[in-house]
């Protein structure tokens, strides 16, 4: 299980959820969908109040934006190493982010 900064102000309590089973099946199915391409992750964080999930690729100057309410990760995952090799075809690095938040669309920035 990779760590995850928790930015999000969830109240965390002995004996209670605090991540939903979902949300922990999500952060781990990224995490091996971009180990699978050789994406190291720096870091992954939960933002503060957002159902998002930031991850910071090691050795790049962005972070990937996901959304942890629709529930695909290998979808997000696939977007944004689609999104990476296109770019990279035309000698474009993002500088803060891409997000791909939105099912079959990509941003960045």
């Amino acid at each position: 299980m990779p760590i995850v900064n928790d930015q999000s102000g969830l109240d965390i309590r002995l004996n209670h959820l605090v991540l939903p089973a979902n949300n922990v099946a999500f952060i781990q199915a990224v995490a091996a969908q971009l180990a699978a391409k050789q994406f190291k992750v720096e870091s992954m964080a939960l933002p503060l109040k957002t159902s998002q999930l930031d991850v910071k690729i090691a050795g790049q100057p962005y972070s990937v934006k996901f959304n942890l309410q629709n529930n695909k990760a290998r979808q997000q995952a696939g977007t944004f190493l689609a999104t990476i090799a296109q770019l990279k075809k035309q000698n474009i690095t993002p500088t803060q982010y891409v997000d791909v938040r939105v099912d079959g669309r990509a941003y960045y920035k």
